[in-house]
């Protein structure tokens, strides 16, 4: 990472992305940890996929970090940050609203 600029990190766990909290899969036994396993990988699928499209555009991270609110806090949590963030992004990109 030493050689690569750093514009913004954002991320979120699945269980907040989904609004639910935090999320456990428990795995006891082998049956539990195959199950779980799926259960992993569906949940990835249809909650941490389209996170990262979205989120993976930084026009739509710049937005979301403007308007503030619960999803700014999402996808970064330390509101002090986020005016840094925004103009470390816009440098590079278009940002237009």
């Amino acid at each position: 990472m030493s050689d690569k600029l750093r514009l913004c990190i954002v991320g979120a766990e699945l269980g907040n992305i989904e609004g639910v909290g935090q999320k456990r899969f428990t795995v006891g036994n082998m049956q539990q940890a195959v199950e779980s396993a799926d259960a992993i990988y569906n949940y990835f699928s249809a909650v941490g996929i389209p996170f990262l499209k979205r989120y993976s555009d930084p026009n739509e991270v710049i937005n979301t970090l403007r308007v503030g609110g619960k999803e700014a806090m999402l996808i970064s949590p330390i509101v002090s940050l986020h005016k840094q963030q925004i103009d470390s992004l816009a440098q590079y990109f278009d940002a237009s609203m």
